[in-house]
């Protein structure tokens, strides 16, 4: 499924419920780029997730996980600011975009820090990406000024923006993934039924756990 609204043009968009619709759509997108940045980032760093889901409401809420043991997530910034620069890029760039554009995106970025608990998050006070950024031991530096490292995460998206946008079609269509299955999709290849069976499986582990970061 194409990444953005125009897919869905046939819609009258004075009738409410199509506006509801549309405006459905747009928050999956938005949630589909911010889970699929911090993936994006961790792939990058060798680090695994171990899940990650869209899915909102009835228990759930859009989130990665991954094994808390694995002590280089922590104050790592590419990996909780990777959610927000991800969503920043998508609001400003769509995927034939052939130059990066620091403008639009600089205004995208205030657009999306919402989604990443910046600056509520700063006084660690809840579970957003700045918050677990935050406690455990992201740079106040880094924290309090953070548009030159979201440049910087948006530019490396930019050069890989058909593999990003390719992991955004295939959340949004899955919803619910394991990082094994997005590992097949970045590599180009099949995601098999033995990597799918697993996905229900975290969904009940995930209505659970109250914890929104926290892995397996």
């Amino acid at each position: 499924m194409k990444a953005g609204l125009g897919s869905f043009g046939d819609i009258t968009p004075f009738h409410s419920n199509a506006i509801f619709f549309k405006m459905s759509i747009a928050i999956t997108l938005r949630n589909a780029a911010h889970e699929v940045g911090h993936f994006y980032f961790a792939r990058r760093q060798g680090l695994e997730i171990s899940y990650l889901t869209i899915r909102h409401g009835a228990g759930f809420n859009p989130q990665t996980r991954f094994d808390i043991s694995e002590t280089r997530f922590n104050g790592n910034v590419d990996y909780w600011f990777g959610g927000w620069a991800a969503e920043a890029y998508m609001r400003s760039h769509d995927r034939n975009a052939v130059r990066f554009r620091k403008f639009p995106f600089l205004l995208s970025v205030a657009a999306a820090s919402y989604g990443a608990g910046w600056p509520s998050g700063l006084a660690k006070s809840n579970e957003s990406d700045t918050a677990s950024l935050r406690q455990t031991g992201g740079r106040w530096w880094q924290l309090i000024f953070p548009l030159l490292k979201l440049v910087r995460l948006a530019k490396t998206i930019h050069s890989e923006r058909e593999l990003f946008y390719r992991l955004i079609d295939y959340v949004r269509l899955e919803i619910s993934v394991t990082g094994e299955m997005l590992s097949a999709v970045a590599d180009k290849k099949q995601v098999t039924s033995a990597m799918r069976s697993n996905v229900l499986s975290l969904d009940v582990f995930v209505i659970k756990d109250s914890s929104r970061k926290q892995a397996f």
